[in-house]
Order: structure tokens, then sequence, then C-alpha cells
């Protein structure tokens, strides 16, 4: 069977996305400011301080938000195509073996070995260092930026839960009706609102099994968004 024509235009948007993040982190790694592996040991003079502030706080406030968006445009067609066993079984498949493979593999590595020099006391085994990761549950924080599928891997399930509660059309509808003015600017307050209400009790800087919840308002609306166009 033949595959269907990519969306060019999508991959477009992913792969400039992904690019930021690639530069965001960069710029983590030599302002000290986010959380990254590495920090490179320098001090700032205050316009750096203003010129990476300004690259990380307005790139943080769309990029992901975005992803999500498109993410959420495809799931409610492929719910459609596969039916729900299927979907939860590619959602499991596609998001949850990489992202176990970055937990279970990647993260111990980079942690043992490529950061070695950020021991301060003498290594483990790696048997030993291995065993103490997985009877304590840390790989269950340590998705690194595989947080993304590991999010997709509950925004999901939760969708695909709410239409066999409440079922709908998942059909696109190609004569829906763009947002207009004001549902683009209430969808602004929301997100606003709702990034506060969250962070009151999880502040920028925590996180749950490695998703900052801080940032997940945007992320859930948009999801949303993607999902209702």
């Amino acid at each position: 069977m033949a595959k269907p024509d990519r969306i060019y235009f999508i991959d477009n948007i992913r792969w400039f996305i992904i690019s930021l993040v690639v530069i965001m982190h960069s710029a983590v790694t030599y302002s000290n400011m986010g959380r990254w592996y590495y920090y490179e040991p320098v001090k700032l003079d205050l316009a750096s301080t203003m010129f990476f502030g300004i690259i990380l706080t307005f790139t943080q406030a769309y990029s992901m938000g975005l992803l999500f968006l498109i993410a959420g445009y495809f799931v409610p067609g492929s719910l459609y195509r596969k039916g729900l066993s299927r979907f939860l079984r590619d959602r499991a498949m596609r998001l949850g073996i990489p992202t176990l493979i970055y937990m279970l593999i990647i993260y111990p590595a980079i942690d043992y070995f490529l950061l070695a020099f950020q021991w301060t006391a003498p290594r483990p085994s790696v048997s030993k260092y291995f065993l103490e990761y997985i009877q304590s549950l840390n790989f269950l924080g340590e998705s690194g930026p595989m947080w993304f599928a590991l999010a997709l891997l509950i925004f999901s399930p939760v969708y695909a839960a709410c239409q066999q509660i409440s079922p709908g059309s998942e059909r696109p509808n190609p004569r829906g009706e763009l947002p207009g003015h004001f549902a683009v600017a209430g969808t602004v307050l929301l997100i606003s609102a709702g990034a506060y209400a969250i962070r009151l009790v999880q502040p920028i800087g925590t996180d749950l099994m490695n998703m900052q919840l801080g940032f997940f308002s945007s992320y859930i609306i948009l999801f949303i968004a993607g999902i209702i166009a």
C-alpha cells in the first residue's frame, strides 16, 4: 500500500521548533538559566543576562505549545481510523517504548559515563549504580527530552477515554469556521490564568516526573485547540 503524502508545512514547523529547542538548551548551557545536564561556569554581565533571558523567555512561551497544538490536531483522525485498541497500542509503541529506552538506557549512560566528572564521591560499579537507579524509581523522573512523548502518552489516552464516555465526531470537518478574535483573546487569557494558578503550587523550577507543570497550561489548552481544529 502506498504511503500517504507527507504534509510538508507541518514537517517544516516541526523541524523549526526542534531547532529552537536545540538553541534554547545551548543558551541554558551558557547562561545557567533553566535546567539542563551541564552548565558552563560563566558569570554573565547585565547585557548578556538580558540577551539570554529574552531568548529563553519568549521562545519558551510558544515553542513547545505549538508542538502540542500539532500533536492534538492529528489525534482525532488517528483514533477515528484505527479504533480504540489499535490507537492505544500505537501510542504505547510510538511514545512509550522510546521514552523507556531513554529512561532505562540513555539517561543512565549519560549520567554514569559522560557526566562522570560531576561525581563528588567514588563511583559505584555499573551494575550497582543501575540496580540502585531502578530500585529507587529515579528513572521515572529521568525522561530527559522525552518528557514531551511522556506527556502525549498521558494526553492521548485521556482524550480517547473522553470519547468513550461522551462520544463526539472524530471526522475532520473542513467546513468548520476559524476562531474569531474574541476566541483567540479568550484562549490567551485562559492560558495566562491557568499558568498563574498552576504556578501557585508548582512554581517554575519544580517538576513532576520531569514535566514542569508550570508550563502545562499552554500545553494542555493548545493540545485541546489542536483537537478542535
